[in-house]
């Protein structure tokens, strides 16, 4: 399960304002592995939003995000995703190493 705000599920979802296909996550360990499929959901007990396939997983540290990374988290410039970053995760380190998944929408409910 990946919960998400409701803005990147919509993202997720719709392609709306454009496709989200990658999220970074804080993990202390690896949560998802390729070839599996996870629920998406705004709360840890809420409906699920729909579900998406795992193709790619590998660590990075925050800061070596690329451009063509941040479109996939949504759209975003380098610059508007590491201000959102921190704005969703205000406790983050300045660099943290994160998970990294990218993923292709198998349903939506």
């Amino acid at each position: 399960m990946f919960l998400m705000k409701p803005e990147h599920i919509q993202m997720s979802l719709t392609g709306v304002p454009c496709w989200k296909t990658e999220t970074r996550r804080l993990w202390k360990k690896r949560r998802a592995k390729p070839l599996s499929v996870h629920q998406l959901r705004e709360r840890l007990f809420g409906p699920s939003r729909g579900k998406v396939h795992v193709l790619l997983v590998w660590q990075e540290h925050l800061l070596d995000i690329t451009e063509g990374g941040a479109k996939r988290e949504g759209g975003y410039t380098r610059e508007t995703f590491l201000k959102r970053w921190f704005e969703i995760n205000p406790k983050s380190p300045p660099n943290p190493l994160l998970f990294v998944v990218r993923y292709e929408l198998v349903e939506a409910t």
